[in-house]
């Protein structure tokens, strides 16, 4: 078996690879974007951080890929709208939140409305697309992107994890906003004093 003891260390190793690559995005990504007095701080935070350690490094949790992806999104920026639409769909696909950055993307890569609301159209038919393969059973998609549990209050109390991810998801869309504020925005309207961190 691949999960033997003799070569569990070695398998283990490459399961968690992938993490520790998009894991280095992330980081290349906060030291781009920070002032060089701030850099190391900031990197240490994230790599020291309990709730990445737990998540990605214990639980295997995705949302690390997730990050990478949305950061490599804000760095194509508006030169390279497609490709930005691309990754924010990509990010969707592995977990369901960035759908939220939608309009967010739609407002800042398009100046009039129509623009804005053929962007939307862009986004939601190339995220359509890329699910055909998966489009034969639509129960199993729809209960894949939106499951029909929610944690209650009573689960956040009983179990940790659920109260993990309900604060990833809290810091992951305030450090989306953030940033999508500070560099695109910001970029666009001529504030460039606000992209320094």
């Amino acid at each position: 078996s691949s999960l033997s003891r003799k070569d569990l260390q070695a398998n283990l190793f490459l399961l968690k690879f992938p993490y520790l690559v998009y894991e280095s995005i992330v980081i290349w990504g906060i030291w781009i974007f920070s002032k060089k007095d701030k850099r190391k701080l900031l990197v240490a935070v994230w790599l020291f951080n309990p709730v990445v350690i737990y998540s990605t490094y214990i639980m295997g949790q995705n949302d690390v890929f997730t990050a990478g992806i949305l950061l490599m999104a804000v760095l194509a920026g508006s030169r390279r709208v497609f490709l930005s639409t691309l990754l924010l769909v990509l990010g969707i696909m592995i977990k369901t939140l960035p759908i939220v950055l939608i309009p967010v993307f739609s407002f800042i890569f398009a100046r009039s409305w129509f623009g804005r609301l053929k962007h939307f159209g862009l986004t939601l038919s190339l995220f359509a697309l890329l699910n055909i393969p998966w489009a034969k059973d639509a129960q199993r998609l729809a209960i894949a992107y939106f499951p029909p549990v929610m944690a209650s209050p009573i689960d956040l109390a009983i179990r940790p994890d659920s109260l993990i991810t309900m604060l990833k998801l809290a810091l992951s869309l305030l450090t989306a906003s953030w940033l999508f504020f500070k560099i695109v925005i910001a970029k666009k309207y001529g504030h460039n004093h606000l992209i320094e961190l």
